[in-house]
């Protein structure tokens, strides 16, 4: 009995110690679960180490706004991009400034000019550039009379602006006609060159700039104001032909003391000027106006814009057109003083 009654306590007690093991491990398992949800649920994850830096540039990462970046270790206007590659590092709109005139590209009408940011108006001309930066219908004013062209009747006369009954009645016209024959057979090249400036209309409203009586009349680069017209084809070689010459109304191209360096400008010789033999390219000659070429050249002069020889008042060439007739090919000059 007292055997027996010890394997049944035995058995008894060994079949209560399982349920007590499981018990304590479920239990254990399930407090592991609620800590680590916690953890979780709170943020609190393991920590990197303070000391590591990927990027090796002495900033430790948790200090480091761009810990992959060697370049770059701040962004003060927070507007991702590193303040050493942001030209506007304290202003969170700007990060650019292509043509680095201070102002960035998002606020600058004209990014990639340094000389204008503002278009006021919004016409495509920025303000520097445009003589009346408020109005969009308007942006030059050639006559400097206060009047945009596009609304002045006269934009070449700074007396007048309005022609109330659409007559065209400027003041009496002084306009004069130069007629000149192009040789295409002995000077190819500059002739060729000269008639595309002409074609292009290059010519229309610039004035002779330069004029000696009794030598030459210049014209072919400068505007009223003497801002020069910047010549739109590469410059020629000089084109010497000994059937040419600088005889009384020849026309020849100007340049500078690099004998292949003509582009535009252009002279007419007043009387005959042998000493330029060689030396220039004649083109053409006078067929026509020589009385107007002596009259220009006779005009009262001055000093402007660092050139002497300037006349005193304007001598306009009002339009420079082609024409052909019997197999010859003639420039007419058009030309107000």
């Amino acid at each position: 009995m007292d055997s027996l009654g010890e394997n049944n306590q035995k058995q008894i007690h060994g079949q209560s110690k399982t349920p007590l093991n499981k018990t304590a491990i479920i239990a254990s398992i399930i407090i592991v679960c609620v800590i680590v949800s916690s953890m979780l649920y709170l943020g609190l994850q393991p920590t990197q180490s303070p000391d590591i830096d990927s990027d090796g540039d002495g900033v430790i990462d948790v200090d480091d706004e761009f810990p992959n970046d060697a370049t770059e270790t701040t962004d003060t206007d927070e507007d991702g991009v590193g303040d050493n590659s942001d030209i506007f590092p304290n202003d969170s709109t700007e990060s650019v400034d292509t043509d680095g005139d201070g102002v960035g590209n998002n606020a600058d009408a004209f990014p990639n000019d340094a000389s204008e940011t503002l278009d006021t108006d919004g016409d495509g001309v920025g303000d520097n550039s445009d003589a009346f930066p408020s109005d969009a219908s308007e942006t030059l004013d050639t006559d400097g009379d206060g009047v945009g062209d596009n609304s002045d009747a006269f934009p070449n006369d700074a007396n007048e602006t309005v022609d109330d009954d659409d007559d065209d009645d400027s003041p009496p016209s002084t306009s004069k006609t130069i007629i000149i024959e192009l040789n295409k057979d002995y000077a190819p090249i500059t002739c060729a060159n000269f008639e595309q400036y002409v074609e292009d209309g290059f010519y229309d409203g610039l004035i002779f700039h330069r004029v000696i009586d009794g030598f030459m009349i210049q014209g072919g680069a400068f505007t009223p104001d003497m801002t020069q017209r910047t010549a739109t084809y590469p410059p020629i070689d000089l084109e010497i032909n000994p059937n040419l010459r600088h005889i009384d109304g020849a026309i020849s191209m100007a340049r500078t003391s690099d004998p292949n360096s003509a582009t535009s400008q252009f002279f007419i010789c007043d009387g005959p000027q042998p000493s330029l033999d060689d030396s220039y390219a004649v083109f053409g000659q006078v067929v026509s106006g020589m009385d107007i070429v002596r009259a220009i050249s006779a005009v009262s002069t001055t000093t402007s814009g660092g050139h002497a020889d300037v006349p005193a008042s304007d001598v306009i060439i009002i339009s420079a057109n082609l024409s052909q007739s019997d197999g010859k090919t003639y420039v007419t000059f058009e030309v107000d003083y």
